[in-house]
């Protein structure tokens, strides 16, 4: 049985006293790739927050990579094999697509060309700075700066946010290549259902900061049309 990577028991959480979410609790193990999905406003951001300690639980627990993520910093989590990719990418604009990976690679733990084989798409603009590149580019040099760490727990917050569902296939085709080669345990917030759905191994659908619906994803797949009508609503429509 693979070892849990992420450890989620009966999570409260929130902002100000304000609690976003409440009785959270599932698991990410190794080399499962793991979506959360939802509509706005359902907590996914605050999810991923909260396991990157960035975000204090009020009650419950979460367990990152074995330890409590209340009693770590982030950059100690990011120490023991963490990576967390936010909403906004986290690139420097100004710095090229080779340093951009020198500088997340800075203890050599993974070779750029291996990640090249899974992100070919980024031979060519090696030399380009980051600030000139597409928004799908800018996603995939994010991923690759993110995969040359090579992480033992991913997470992704909304990876395909403003791009065309094709490139969001091939993002997450290197992300699935990754978790089965490497055993990297992946939770992905993606606003892509069907395509999220078809990379990863189980789903979480959350809906006023609860856990509406958990499931194998070929199960949540399967009833989709369900699950947004009854839990995301006409305006969470991730099909």
């Amino acid at each position: 049985m693979s070892a849990q990577v992420l450890n989620v028991e009966g999570l409260h959480a929130g902002y100000r006293g304000v609690e976003v979410l409440r009785d959270i609790s599932f698991s990410v193990a190794e080399g499962e790739v793991v979506a959360l999905l939802g509509p706005n406003g359902a907590g996914k951001t605050t999810s991923l927050l909260t396991f990157a300690g960035v975000i204090r639980p009020s009650r419950g627990a979460v367990r990152v990579l074995g330890f409590p993520s209340e009693r770590q910093s982030t950059h100690l989590l990011a120490q023991r094999g963490m990576v967390f990719v936010p909403e906004d990418r986290g690139l420097f604009g100004q710095l090229s697509v080779a340093d951009t990976l020198r500088l997340a690679q800075r203890s050599r733990v993974r070779e750029t060309d291996e990640v090249m084989d899974l992100l070919p798409a980024l031979r060519p603009l090696w030399r380009r700075k980051v600030a000139l590149l597409s928004g799908g580019e800018q996603q995939m040099v994010a991923l690759a700066a993110a995969l040359v760490r090579r992480p033992r727990l991913l997470l992704l917050d909304e990876m395909s946010l403003g791009l065309a569902p094709q490139v969001v296939s091939e993002l997450l085709a290197a992300v699935r290549r990754m978790a089965d080669q490497d055993g990297t345990g992946v939770l992905l917030v993606e606003q892509h259902a069907r395509v999220a759905l078809a990379a990863s191994d189980r789903a979480i659908v959350l809906r006023h900061g609860e856990v509406a619906l958990e499931g194998c994803a070929e199960d949540v797949s399967s009833q989709l049309h369900v699950v947004e009508s009854s839990y995301l609503g006409e305006s969470g429509n991730l099909a």
